[in-house]
């Protein structure tokens, strides 16, 4: 199991090991990526960087000795891999509810109901008080957000 790494929407896991010629090394992207200064989310079981794409690339040039890695000296019979999946983004409010549709959740700038998750991503409609607050109406427009979004600043109502 390689390195699990979230920025924004996006988690991957990348696995970085050698071919021997006869068998693969133990993954190494946790010393690679230096783990131990990295925040780690243990909801998500994930490192926070601040550029997914910038680590992929990294990971990629090392195993194509370019970029920092331009002119590693080549070991015959020894060949470098990296492997990078992408992983699902479960919306999740940040008290731990997992975001279904007709929920109600809220941040600092109001309720709003979810009308759909596809994915890693929330639709909502914000919710309109009226009167004494015991009415209310949708608001027809819909707001997006990531589920990084949901899990960082909304809560369950």
């Amino acid at each position: 199991m390689g390195v699990r790494l979230v920025s924004g929407n996006r988690i991957v896991e990348i696995t970085m090991q050698t071919w021997t010629g006869t068998e693969y090394t133990p993954d190494w992207s946790n010393d690679f990526f230096d783990v131990g200064v990295l925040k780690y989310d243990k909801d998500l079981d994930a490192y926070e960087v601040e550029d997914i794409d910038y680590c992929i690339d990294q990971a990629e040039d090392w195993k194509n000795k370019e970029g920092d890695f331009y002119g590693e000296e080549d070991v015959e019979g020894v060949e470098r891999s990296v492997d990078v999946d992408e992983i699902d983004f479960p919306p999740m409010t940040k008290d731990g509810e997992y975001v279904h549709e007709g929920m109600w959740i809220s941040d600092q700038t109001g309720i709003y109901e979810v009308k759909e998750v596809y994915g890693s991503t929330v639709y909502c409609r914000e919710v309109i008080f009226e009167g004494d607050g015991d009415e209310y109406h949708l608001n027809p427009d819909v707001y997006k957000f990531t589920a990084y979004e949901i899990r960082h600043g909304f809560s369950y109502n």
